[in-house]
């Protein structure tokens, strides 16, 4: 299953403690012709699957902060989009990346999932 679960909380006026569990599936995006070099730059969405609104900037800002400690990126270089958090990096490190395998990532082309696995590139 390619889901990487966040557990986020809050104090609400210093009497009760809320958590709340957050999935993310991460899908990566190739290009047309798939990636025939390790260098090529791919995209990867982490799209949350049921996104709850509370905790505004500061929840986004501590997703944000995961998957740049996850993806070795800056905060700044991700990207938000309504319920998805993407970012660019070669396919290499996507390869490389464990906790990107981990996740078991779709690939995506042209908008359409494929039957291929990182393994599959160069």
């Amino acid at each position: 299953q390619s889901t990487v679960t966040i557990l986020r909380g809050g104090i609400m006026a210093g009497l009760r403690l809320t958590c709340m569990s957050s999935h993310f599936t991460l899908e990566i995006e190739i290009s047309d012709t798939g990636c025939e070099t390790c260098e090529e730059i791919v995209k990867l969405v982490f799209s949350e699957n049921q996104r709850v609104t509370s905790g505004g900037a500061f929840v986004d800002q501590r997703i944000k902060a995961k998957i740049a400690e996850m993806t070795n990126v800056k905060s700044d270089d991700i990207t938000l989009e309504g319920s998805e958090f993407s970012v660019t990096v070669p396919m290499c490190t996507a390869k490389a990346n464990q906790a990107i395998l981990a996740m078991q990532p779709k690939l995506i082309r042209n908008g359409i999932s494929v039957n291929e696995t990182l393994d599959q590139y160069n």
